[in-house]
């Protein structure tokens, strides 16, 4: 696509490519494009059929994407004709548009591909909580052996996945957090067979069963641990799926939950960089936005209310929150006169408006360090 723009650039300054060959490979972009986007939606429309939970949305996306797919296609032979002639009527902005569109649908296919992954971890992680219910409840040694067999096969199964979902993980504290509860579950194993062989054998002995109870809980956290890592940002999940009894003077199981203002900032530019990318705004985006600024202002609170913040360090903090808030008013707020000639200012406007609003961020977030590291 930057290739394509870049071509469209050149035709439109009179530029023609330097020969030949550079003209014909550009000539073959979009059709390019159009192929590549053609097998990413058969893919996704795969996932859709076995999958029929998200069937509705994930044909939507694909088939917006083949549109989009399409239309750079028809943009790109636009351009120039067969003898390397720039055509005129061809606005930089279908093209930047239709991108934008190819974005947007592209994304959204990898977002339900991604909520399958999530929903077959957590599938996997069920099976085993089931299994543990049968083998907690057993008596027979026989019985038993033939449930554990079934539970090793289902913890090689979830060890495969969530290996593989590990790798995917962005946050290096969700992947440091999943990789102690893959290493925990595999000791967990082990223990769990000597435990329940031992309390099979010495029914009796009380100290038997609180060690073979306490390799259950153990196993449960874990799973309950992994769960809260492939679902953070994907969907949400019960606190106490797997484990119910956790004991809050502990500290959270999750400490991922521990929101700090560097977190909160740190959100919120990803937030605005989607919407830069995407240059929409929905009414689900203007809301998420409003609540991630209103967390961000919450957070805030421990340096501007701290009796050790100096009062001009406070001041300043409060000031580049006011400047946050009227950058995202103007972010947010929807253009009542808006037109379709006027649809390239629109965007450019709300570029500029996404970047000023990550440069109040930035401003704020280095203030933050500053008085932080002061009160060290």
């Amino acid at each position: 696509i930057s290739t394509l723009v870049n071509f469209k650039e050149n035709i439109i300054t009179g530029n023609k490519p330097k020969s030949e060959r550079a003209l014909r490979a550009a000539m073959k972009i979009g059709t390019s494009l159009a192929a590549a986007v053609e097998r990413f939606a058969t893919v996704g429309e795969t996932i859709a059929d076995e999958n029929p939970d998200i069937q509705p949305e994930m044909y939507d996306a694909c088939t917006e994407a083949r549109m989009a797919g399409s239309s750079i296609a028809n943009i790109n032979n636009s351009l120039i004709d067969d003898n390397g002639v720039s055509v005129m009527g061809v606005d930089k902005s279908q093209l930047v548009r239709a991108s934008r569109q190819l974005l947007s649908s592209v994304t959204r296919v990898l977002l339900l591909a991604d909520r399958v992954v999530v929903k077959n971890i957590l599938r996997a992680e069920d099976k085993i909580a089931y299994s543990l219910t049968k083998l907690e409840n057993t008596s027979n040694f026989t019985e038993f052996v033939k449930i554990f067999t079934e539970f090793g096969a289902e913890m090689v199964a979830l060890a495969h996945r969530s290996g593989e979902r590990q790798h995917d993980l962005k946050s290096e504290k969700r992947r440091s957090q999943i990789t102690v509860a893959r290493c925990n579950l595999e000791r967990m194993t082990m223990l769990l067979l000597t435990a329940s062989k031992t309390l099979l054998r010495h029914p009796e002995n009380s100290a038997s069963k609180k060690c073979r109870d306490g390799v259950f809980h153990q196993i449960r956290l874990s799973l309950q641990l992994i769960a809260i890592c492939v679902t953070d940002g994907v969907m949400p999940l019960e606190p106490s799926r797997y484990c119910m009894d956790i004991d809050p003077d502990a500290g959270p199981l999750d400490i991922g939950m521990q929101l700090t203002a560097n977190v909160s900032i740190k959100q919120l530019m990803e937030m605005l960089e989607m919407v830069r990318m995407t240059s929409a705004i929905g009414p689900s985006t203007r809301e998420r936005l409003i609540a991630a600024l209103v967390s961000l202002c919450e957070m805030t609170q421990d340096f501007t209310e701290s009796s050790f913040t100096l009062h001009h360090h406070r001041e300043q903090i409060l000031d580049f929150l006011e400047e946050c808030r009227f950058e995202m008013n103007n972010l947010i707020t929807p253009d009542q006169n808006g037109s379709l000639e006027d649809d390239q200012l629109q965007q450019d406007s709300l570029e500029v408006t996404v970047e000023r609003l990550n440069r109040r961020l930035r401003d704020l977030q280095k203030q933050l360090q500053l008085v932080a590291m002061d009160q060290v």
